[in-house]
């Protein structure tokens, strides 16, 4: 599962990395961001040119991952 930023995540941080397969990504950019009742999703693209999907559940205290959203 991928954690990104600090394991608990607040509604005034932004999250900075993520580690995937113990492999750490860079955020780049936050290139969108919104809010759901219980979750906050991140659109953000790292530094090695990807662009990937990041939803926090605020119940479960998880972090999920997608990709996929650059066109590849």
């Amino acid at each position: 599962m991928p954690v990104a930023g600090r394991n608990r995540y607040k509604a005034n941080e932004r999250p900075q990395q993520f580690t995937l397969d113990e492999d750490i990504y860079e955020i780049a950019a936050v290139l969108d961001q919104w809010y759901e009742p219980s979750a906050t999703s991140f659109k953000v693209h790292i530094t090695e040119g990807k662009t990937y999907l990041l939803h926090y559940d605020v119940d479960t205290d998880e972090w999920t991952l997608q990709s996929g959203f650059d066109g590849e």
